[in-house]
């Protein structure tokens, strides 16, 4: 009696690994499924600004981790001919990992911005920052937005890029326009 449990025992695990081995079992880690590959999502935000809002690349987009654990792209444009000054911006977009995250890195960015000489003009938002550089009346030293958007409530931002990719995404952005 013993050996035929033993025995069903056996074949049960072997069903199990062969399902395993099969792919008919997956596991969950309760990560997003859709999460966009690099290479995919600095073609998407090259492509955003080039075409989208017709501006000239100057660096491209290039990813980096930002305080050790966020992944981030970093890239450069310019305004285009259509604009009377053109300005240079230099963009920063932090992916968060929820929306807690979210509101951390935000407030974060927001005061690495202080800290590097910009003053608030308008009162801040629960999810917009903006700044002028040593000055509180003119954009002429430079000026700066900070913003954090929420899954599926970025439109017409570069976190719209990511919101497309990955419509879980909670995207910090950071835009540091200067005189081109």
């Amino acid at each position: 009696m013993q050996l035929k449990s033993i025995t069903a025992m056996i074949v049960l695990l072997l069903v199990v690994a062969s399902m395993l081995v099969a792919g008919c079992v997956t596991s969950s880690d309760n990560t997003a499924t859709n999460q966009p590959t690099t290479n995919d999502m600095i073609s998407s935000l090259n492509k955003y600004f080039n075409s989208t809002k017709n501006m000239t690349m100057v660096n491209s987009f290039e990813q980096t981790i930002v305080d050790h654990t966020h992944n981030a792209y970093i890239g450069s444009f310019k305004d285009g001919a259509d604009k009377l000054t053109p300005k240079l911006h230099n963009y920063t977009v932090i992916v968060a990992t929820n929306s807690v995250d979210g509101q951390m890195l935000f407030a974060l960015q927001v005061n690495k911005t202080k800290s590097a000489g910009y003053v608030e003009i308008t009162p801040t938002l629960d999810t917009q920052w903006h700044g002028y550089y040593k000055s509180s009346t003119s954009a002429a030293n430079g000026e700066v937005y900070v913003t954090v958007c929420e899954p599926h409530n970025c439109t017409s931002t570069v976190a719209n890029e990511f919101s497309l990719q990955d419509p879980s995404s909670f995207v910090v952005t950071v835009d540091k326009i200067s005189n081109a």
